[in-house]
């Protein structure tokens, strides 16, 4: 934190600790512990929960079972420093107008936007000023200090190209030793993110996950949505391996969250647990790839239709979310909700408040039990080699906006199909409302400080660099 914002920080807890009566009463019920499970690039349609054929997510799917799943949630960006900066602040990010190289480095086009800015209000800050013991733990290299996205986190552990085992193992260690320093006492709860990049690029799942699942496409990824062969021909075999790799990360990644409700249940922490389960984007698996070409979004590979940064096509903005827990009601919400929800469902849910918050979000809960859910848009966007992105979707239709056309699809029929011809009046309703969503500068125009050598092969190695 720079001074100000320790300052601000300090001020605003105060007012907190006096206007609660002097901090938390005894007799109060204590808030609960916060985990944030994130799993980068995870599609919702892998996930059991959400219908998929292979059984990649028991223990998810039993968590989603008994709490609150959102069934049509759509992520604010198709990459992550931009999508979790709008996750943990709940603003739109303002991006700047087209892609820029990485200061320090070798470096293709950036997709848009540098780091967090300082002065931008996180939900770590947040739930530190409301006395939260802060704690990430994350595999991926945006996670750096460089970055600025784990501002707030007291305790911040990295280790890049580690295992979902590792953030488990340190998850362990974490909650036991926030047990141990707080004694029987627990008037400072946790809040501890982990963030797994085990279904990210490249795929390298341990054994026995490798081979968990044939490298033969199941039913729904024989053909995908544009109605046409998901690659080339002489791809196809290489998509299914990727696929079965893909889907058995998923399953070791499950298994260690499994892992890790088991210790929670063990040490006395379950029961007053508040959870959730997100993407911060998802993973372009051959959906797509022959409109990609027609549309010339090629992204940082030299095939179309995998990856993910390139376009904001469903199964890139399309991502899982889970509540469970204290606090959470159990159903299925069928309305289209956004990730810059979380950060205002998971405050409202713990009893924080923040004077200086003021997100572009709504408490999800409270919507719900209140009908307050009905005609959210959602915004997301992107700055990719092919230029700047912006896409605004109802639950029944996206608006694309590309840098030489604008696309109209109907969601409903699962087809990107374009029909702004047959809608000009919906297409000029949905170009009126993109421009009139309030956009906030929270990322940095650029990056200051040159990623050292061991943060660029990370980069690197996930096909962001050269």
């Amino acid at each position: 934190m720079g001074t100000l914002r320790i300052l601000r920080a300090v001020l605003v807890g105060v007012l907190l600790w006096a206007g609660s009566g002097c901090g938390q009463s005894s007799l109060e019920e204590p808030r609960p512990d916060i985990v944030f499970l994130l799993v980068d690039a995870l599609r919702k349609d892998h996930l059991g929960c959400y219908g998929y054929e292979r059984d990649t997510t028991p223990v998810i799917d039993g968590l989603a079972n008994d709490g609150l799943l959102f069934e049509n949630t759509i992520a604010q960006a198709s990459w992550t420093v931009p999508s979790l900066a709008s996750v943990f602040t709940s603003k739109y990010p303002q991006f700047p107008s087209a892609p820029e190289s990485r200061d320090g480095t070798t470096a293709r086009p950036r997709l848009g936007g540098g780091p967090l800015i300082e002065k931008a209000l996180t939900l770590a800050e947040i739930l530190e000023v409301a006395g939260y013991r802060t704690i990430s733990v994350s595999t991926n290299p945006y996670s750096s200090d460089q970055f600025q996205l784990m501002q707030g986190f007291q305790t911040r552990l990295l280790e890049l190209k580690a295992s979902a085992g590792w953030v488990i193992d340190q998850a362990i260690e974490q909650t036991e030793a926030h047990l141990a320093a707080g004694g029987t006492d627990r008037q400072a709860p946790l809040f501890l993110y982990l963030h797994f990049m085990d279904i990210h690029s490249p795929l390298r799942p341990p054994a026995p996950y490798d081979t968990l699942f044939p490298a033969q496409d199941p039913p729904s990824a024989e053909r995908r949505h544009d109605g046409e062969p998901a690659v080339e021909r002489e791809l196809s075999a290489s998509l299914s391996r990727t696929i079965a790799l893909y889907d058995g990360a998923l399953r070791f990644v499950d298994a260690q969250i499994g892992r890790f409700m088991k210790h929670l249940m063990r040490i006395g922490m379950y029961d007053n647990l508040l959870l959730v389960i997100v993407a911060d984007h998802g993973e372009a698996l051959g959906d797509h790839s022959l409109l990609e070409r027609q549309l010339g979004l090629q992204g940082f590979s030299s095939t179309y239709g995998v990856g993910h940064g390139h376009t904001l096509f469903p199964e890139l903005t399309e991502v899982p979310l889970i509540f469970h827990g204290r606090g959470i009601p159990r159903g299925r919400v069928p309305q289209q909700v956004r990730n810059i929800d979380i950060t205002p469902t998971l405050l409202a849910v713990a009893g924080v408040a923040h004077e200086e918050f003021h997100p572009a979000g709504i408490d999800l809960i409270g919507g719900w039990k209140h009908g307050a859910l009905e005609n959210l848009l959602a915004l997301s966007e992107t700055v990719s080699p092919a230029g700047a992105q912006k896409s605004l979707q109802s639950l029944e239709y996206q608006y694309l906006r590309l840098p030489d056309r604008e696309l109209l699809f109907d969601k409903t029929t699962r087809t990107l199909v374009d029909v702004s011809r047959d809608h000009p009046e919906l297409l000029d309703r949905f170009r009126r409302e993109t421009e009139a969503i309030v956009l906030s500068p929270i990322l940095e125009e650029r990056f200051t400080v040159a990623p050292d050598a061991g943060l660029r092969e990370a980069l690197r190695a996930l096909g962001y660099t050269e």
